[in-house]
């Protein structure tokens, strides 16, 4: 009996085990895996790479995905408070060290822009006064706005009016370039708006699918003002690309037969800045 208590003991020491409790979304303590999420989390954590906040929740006992996802949001609405609201939460996979807790604390990137798809937190649980690393939680931050969708199809070039726009809250996590916001559209600020891409109907609109109208356009008559030593001429051109307000562009004059880079200050008016 003592030999056998003895192997026993032996095994015990010999045999490595990493303490680490891995549990996925439903809570359950899984099967330990050696994988590249869990190495990522040490290897962070000795190059401290992570700052404490001071976000903590309070825990029933035992460390559960809810009480990280409640953890992890009252984080971002003390960091992030203006975003916060478009925010979705969703925990992929947990690695614990330790399995229950009083209160619960997430240490985040030293990153200052809002986590997007998936990211790492450390951590820390709360048990006699005392806060230990608890593992990690890998994440899905999901992120919501209020964006502009095309109520008809548009070809481009062609005017939109208002009422073909539309906005619907959709998630936006991976959505390509910029989405078109209320603020944005206000942002235009012009009573003729114009597709500068195709838009389809029931589809996301990005920023800039839209634009004002041009004050010129290719191939439109453009009078072109010159000042230059107290002498003022006036030149009649042709624009060679399209340009908004204030843009400089190219114009040819027939009459002098040169081209000129000038200052749009108006529809079909600009003045002189250099000749080419």
């Amino acid at each position: 009996m003592k030999i056998l208590l003895y192997i026993l003991a032996l095994l015990t020491v010999l045999v490595p085990t990493s303490g680490v409790a891995f549990v996925p979304v439903d809570g359950t303590p899984g099967e330990e895996k050696n994988d590249t999420v869990t190495e990522t989390g040490l290897d962070l954590t000795r190059a401290g790479m992570y700052s404490m906040l001071d976000a903590s929740t309070a825990v029933d006992d035992e460390i559960s995905p809810d009480e990280v996802r409640s953890a992890v949001e009252s984080l971002f609405k003390e960091r992030f408070p203006e975003a916060s609201n478009g925010l979705d939460v969703r925990i992929v996979r947990m690695g614990l060290t330790i399995e229950s807790a009083s209160s619960l604390r997430v240490r985040l990137n030293h990153s200052e822009s809002i986590p997007k798809g998936h990211t790492q937190v450390r951590l820390m649980a709360q048990n006699d006064n005392a806060w230990d690393d608890a593992g990690w939680a890998l994440l899905y931050v999901a992120h919501f706005d209020s964006v502009a969708i095309a109520r008809r199809d548009v070809a481009r070039g062609d005017a939109v009016e208002r009422d073909d726009i539309a906005f619907a809250w959709m998630e936006t996590t991976t959505f390509r370039g910029q989405p078109l916001r209320p603020g944005d559209l206000r942002a235009l600020n012009a009573d003729d708006i114009f597709a500068h891409r195709p838009l389809r109907s029931d589809h996301a609109v990005r920023l800039t699918d839209l634009r004002p109208s041009y004050v010129a356009d290719t191939g439109q008559d453009v009078t072109v003002t010159y000042r230059r030593n107290g002498v003022e001429l006036k030149m009649a051109c042709q624009a060679r690309e399209s340009g908004f307000l204030g843009d400089v562009i190219r114009a040819y004059s027939p009459d002098t037969k040169t081209t000129y880079k000038v200052v749009l200050t108006g529809p079909g008016t600009a003045t002189w800045k250099s000749t080419l």
